[in-house]
């Protein structure tokens, strides 16, 4: 997240995740102006119905897969005597 100084029009990047959702007070690197930023609240989580399947399936031994010939081409028919 950016936010800008509304003093000094100073730039500077935020990383939101480190702070709780809410009203933060920062002071601006330039001009040591106090800036009031609201850190918005992060996104809803999926459901858990899908997470708890998806681990599920995670958790779930797999079989080891079988091995099998190649398709072989039919005999051929025996030729007739002439």
């Amino acid at each position: 997240m950016v936010i800008q100084c509304e003093h000094c029009a100073s730039r500077f990047k935020v990383d939101e995740t480190k702070y709780k959702p809410g009203k933060r007070r920062f002071k601006c690197a330039k001009c040591q102006q106090a800036l009031e930023v609201e850190i918005p609240a992060p996104p809803p989580a999926p459901p858990a119905m899908e997470s708890a399947a998806i681990a599920e399936a995670a958790a779930e031994p797999t079989k080891p897969m079988r091995r099998t010939r190649a398709p072989t081409a039919p005999p051929k028919a025996p030729r007739a005597a002439a």
